[in-house]
């Protein structure tokens, strides 16, 4: 796959992208991954493959597609690689899912962004095992 283009990876279908092996993926250029439009049709494994800077180069579009089973597949360093634009388009369901590990990896810039339902929506759980962002 390393050999595509941002041009063509859109052709995929979702079984296409849903075979694609973690490896296959978390090489990608964020440019190639960013031009897809099924991201629905990525696993949890396959979104945790994602580098860091793969998810900062997902649109908009991806973000806001990703489901609660995919985010639950982010560590805090991808969690934190979605920006400001990234993580304030999370639902407050998809806010309330992810666990305490995955919040540390929100800095303060993040956190200042968050709408009050966001922040309405963290779980007790969530708060109390969560530390302060740098």
């Amino acid at each position: 796959m390393g050999a595509l283009t941002a041009t063509q990876v859109p052709a995929f279908h979702a079984t296409q992208i849903a075979a694609l092996a973690t490896t296959q993926l978390a090489g990608q250029p964020a440019m190639v991954l960013g031009s897809l439009t099924l991201p629905q049709a990525f696993s949890a494994t396959q979104v945790g493959a994602l580098s860091s800077t793969a998810i900062r180069g997902l649109s908009t579009t991806a973000v806001e597609a990703l489901t609660i089973t995919q985010i639950a597949g982010l560590n805090a360093a991808q969690v934190g690689a979605f920006g400001v634009t990234g993580i304030t388009q999370f639902s407050t369901t998809e806010i309330a899912c992810m666990t305490s590990t995955q919040l540390v990896g929100l800095i303060r810039v993040q956190l200042r962004a968050l709408s009050a339902a966001q922040i309405g929506a963290f779980t007790p759980t969530q708060i109390s095992g969560s530390h302060p962002p740098p």
